[in-house]
């Protein structure tokens, strides 16, 4: 196995070159057949003289050596070059095997004798100047601080090889997958994106009554009763879709024709080159059945234990923060539910604070971190709907105090049900049509702004725009044509208002216009002939232009009416008189334009 295999390479780059930018010392990993992995700050003086001029190069390659024999031998290894910059390398061993070496160098424990680099410089035909420009970037570390930062280097190496280590145990564990899979009692199968066969277990087989030949590359309808195989076809659909677990419980025959009572525990899984799948697992509760009476106490448990397991769970342990006053939680363990719905591995989270998880920076302690303070020192359960920005979901968290310093939270994916609410609000107070407020909003738009009319002594504007006309075009062109017109409609009057001006549709082409702080009476209609040039423009409709026009009336507030009926009332009245003289025109209460 490479050492290259079992490392993000990238990553380990990434850090060692924030650690030189911090600390400005070089540092280099490098197999164990010497090839360089990742490289960081190496400094002028080594790669541009000393490793390039035969005298100095050979100073080089005998330092190289010393360091590697000690390292070949597990050691970590120190050596002063002879052209005076101290190197030093950590062994980085996995299962006894030395993979790769972490170097750190390239620097000094005292201010240097620039002479001595002087003549070097004469003797070896370095240009004096930028040999000494080299010499003067090279860090220089005090001999105190030099076993420090060993030491660190040295964790380092170690904490190296340990994500090695566990990346080599895990696939070793991928190895041993289908020796686990026949030696779980359970019946256990996976199956592809159609819904076909991949593999199962022995007791699979055994339920079935089908050798490991006859279902792999099958689906349910070719190996169970078509009604049963469209079932389990609905179901595996309903998980991928979701990409959420699944279990249900159902009767079916085994082998022998004997109906067994089990529960299917379904999960939807990505491999690693992205294609989509599905495992599932049987729990045979045949005999649970037969006595549900003895068992009603364990049957409740199970349900509840059912119901957690489709959601995520955390388990925290408290410890104090930096101020003394708040509490941080580090996370003891997650469920694969929570790694479903947050994205989150349990290797990512475990023995991370939750601070560390969901950093913030708004304010100096989230309300999230309150209410968990306050479950922990109170001990009352609670719920929370917390919206994630790292995940972009609504999440409800049900979190509550199994025992003293301890929390348990379980997590719930909202986010369908958080837009399903928006939706309702979205039809509840908008014309499905055009988007635009509906009747109810505009009513609450009006309320609002009579309310800060009173407070400010303005004016309001309610301005009833009816379409002339309009009929012939449904008549001619079609109900989906109208429909087209009353949009783009909607969106020239909407162009041709204020911010903060409403604009509502209240009929089949009737719409209502709420002016609110209003100066003059000469203001709104000036708005009001904007708009009825705005109808007059022609429409295209299916590549043929369609003309129609408006009538207009508009009333006033306070002079026209003290509150909405009124207002609505009295610029209806006005539209109407606007018909009434030969439409195409506005309307006042009180005559017209």
């Amino acid at each position: 196995m490479k050492f290259s295999e079992l490392v993000d390479i990238a990553k380990l780059q990434q850090l060692l070159d924030s650690m030189h930018a911090v600390t400005g010392i070089p540092s280099a990993l490098l197999d164990n057949n010497s090839a360089i992995l990742t490289a960081s700050g190496w400094q002028d003086i080594c790669q541009k003289f000393h490793r390039v001029f035969p005298e100095t190069a050979a100073r080089c390659r005998d330092s190289d050596r010393r360091i590697s024999k000690q390292l070949s031998e597990g050691q970590s290894a120190g050596y002063r070059c002879e052209n005076g910059l101290i190197d030093y390398a950590c062994p980085i061993i996995i299962e006894g095997k030395h993979l790769a070496s972490l170097f750190v160098g390239q620097f000094l424990t005292e201010k240097p004798d620039e002479n001595f680099f002087r003549d070097q410089a004469h003797r070896c035909g370095f240009d004096e100047d930028e040999y000494l420009a080299a010499l003067r970037k090279v860090p220089v570390i005090p001999e105190e601080n030099v076993a420090n930062i060993i030491e660190f280097f040295s964790q380092l190496a170690s904490t190296i090889a340990y994500l090695g280590y566990q990346v080599l145990q895990s696939r070793t564990a991928m190895d041993f997958k289908d020796t686990l899979l026949e030696a779980i009692p359970n019946p256990v199968f996976y199956k592809d994106l159609n819904g076909r066969y991949l593999g199962c277990n022995k007791a699979f087989t055994e339920l079935l009554g089908f050798s490991k030949a006859e279902i792999i590359g099958k689906s349910a309808n070719e190996i169970s009763p078509m009604c049963v195989g469209e079932r389990y076809q609905r179901m595996d659909a309903g998980v991928i879709d979701t990409f959420q677990s699944h279990s249900c419980e159902c009767v079916v025959l085994d082998a022998a024709g004997t109906e067994r009572n089990i529960i299917f525990n379904n999960a939807a899984f990505i491999t690693v080159d992205g294609s989509k799948g599905l495992v599932g697992s049987i729990l045979d509760i045949t005999a649970r059945k037969q006595i549900e009476a003895k068992l009603k106490e364990s049957e409740e448990n199970y349900h509840l234990l059912f119901n957690h397991m489709i959601n995520g769970f955390m388990f925290l342990q408290a410890t104090p923060m930096a101020d003394g006053v708040m509490q941080d939680f580090v996370i003891l363990d997650v469920n694969e539910g929570y790694e479903g719905i947050i994205g989150q591995t349990k290797a990512e989270v475990i023995n991370k604070k939750m601070t560390e998880i969901i950093p913030f920076t708004e304010t100096k302690n989230p309300e999230w971190l309150f209410v968990l303070n306050k479950v922990l020192n109170t001990g009352e359960a609670t719920l929370l709907e917390y919206y994630s920005k790292q995940i972009l979901k609504w999440l409800r968290l049900s979190v509550y105090s199994p025992k003293q310093g301890y929390l348990a939270i379980v997590v719930s994916d909202i986010t369908r049900e958080k837009r399903s609410e928006e939706q309702v609000q979205q039809y509840a107070y908008h014309d499905h049509l055009t988007g635009l407020p509906n009747r109810r909003l505009l009513d609450d738009r009006l309320s609002i702004a009579i309310a800060q009319a009173k407070r400010s002594t303005e004016l309001i504007a309610v301005i009833f725009l009816d379409l002339d006309n309009f009929k012939p075009v449904n008549d001619t062109y079609g109900h989906d044509a109208g429909d087209e017109l009353l949009q783009q409609l909607a969106n020239r009057i909407v162009s041709n208002v204020r911010d903060g001006d409403t604009v509502s549709r209240v009929g089949g082409d009737e719409f209502v216009v709420i002016l609110p702080k209003v100066k003059t009476k000469l203001e709104t209609k000036q708005l009001a002939i904007r708009l009825l040039k705005a109808c007059r423009k022609p429409f295209i409709i299916r590549n043929n232009k369609v003309f129609v026009s408006a009538s207009i009336g508009v009333s006033m507030f306070p002079d026209d009416g003290m509150d909405i009926p009124d207002l609505i009332r009295s610029a209806d009245i006005a539209m109407y008189q606007s018909k009434r003289n030969g439409r195409n025109q506005v309307c006042f209460v009180h005559g017209c334009v």
